[in-house]
């Protein structure tokens, strides 16, 4: 069987137009990158400078995350631009737990039953930005008056997103099926179908699975996958650097 995710290793250094254009082409091929040791945050630079060059990242600086009961991540925002993909940097990681899982949602989307594609053709999703992942308000926001998070302020994308550069179809669920409403249907319609369409993307068994060293660098494209991490040791602490990409609106 063809695997639909897989991770390709590139040189660590891109300079130029043929570099960058081999690393993207990489990146749609295969859905995820790995560089290993980049050393420091000098090397991060070096490596990322032609995306930034060419626009491809919205942000030049790395954001650091640091991860453990004691210091939260940021929280992720749902905007009418989502980035497209996503460059990850193994600062400081625990000795077991905290890797990284990829899943293709081409895979998802093509692997629908007939029933499933037909229900989901034309639809759109509805992500809630009130709140983030954790339950926590959102820098900015009113707790709502509503106790229906379809009358809160939040986003619509298509359910069915389709590829700015390759033109192939990706289920497009978002981070979490809570607050997630498909337009048009009721919340008991649309909650079974949620239901349904996370269970078939997430029950796969092709994932790609990230085990961190320390300056491992991970790229990997927002538009056709979809990534979780696992649990590690409170005793420690995982630092990652974060760099996203520019974003597009999609369609």
């Amino acid at each position: 069987m063809t695997m639909l995710l897989s991770r390709s290793r590139v040189r660590p250094y891109y300079r130029g137009t043929t570099r960058f254009a081999e690393c993207t082409g990489s990146l749609f091929n295969h859905r995820c990158l790995f560089v290993c040791h980049l050393a420091d945050d000098a090397h991060s630079r070096l490596f990322l400078r032609p995306f930034s060059q060419r626009n491809f990242l919205r942000h030049s600086s790395e954001q650091p995350i640091f991860e453990n009961p004691r210091f939260p991540g940021p929280p992720a925002n749902n905007l009418k631009k989502v980035t497209t993909g996503a460059i990850l940097r193994a600062v400081q990681v625990p000795p077991s737990g905290g890797d990284t899982y990829f899943l293709s949602t081409y895979l998802a989307y093509e692997t629908l039953p007939a029933t499933l594609k037909a229900a989901v053709d034309g639809r759109q999703i509805f992500f809630q930005n009130v709140y983030d992942k954790t339950g926590k308000l959102r820098l900015g926001k009113s707790t709502p008056k509503s106790q229906d998070y379809r009358e809160w302020s939040g986003v619509v994308h298509p359910l069915v997103r389709t590829h700015g550069e390759t033109g192939r179809k990706a289920l497009y669920l978002g981070g979490t099926i809570d607050g997630a409403w498909i337009v048009g249907m009721s919340r008991d319609e649309s909650d079974a179908l949620l239901a349904e369409l996370w269970d078939h993307t997430t029950s796969t068994k092709q994932v790609f699975v990230q085990q961190w060293d320390e300056g491992d660098i991970m790229m990997w494209d927002n538009r056709c996958t979809m990534h979780r991490r696992d649990s590690f040791d409170p005793a420690f602490i995982r630092i990652m650097h974060r760099t996203t990409t520019s974003g597009e609106r999609p369609v």
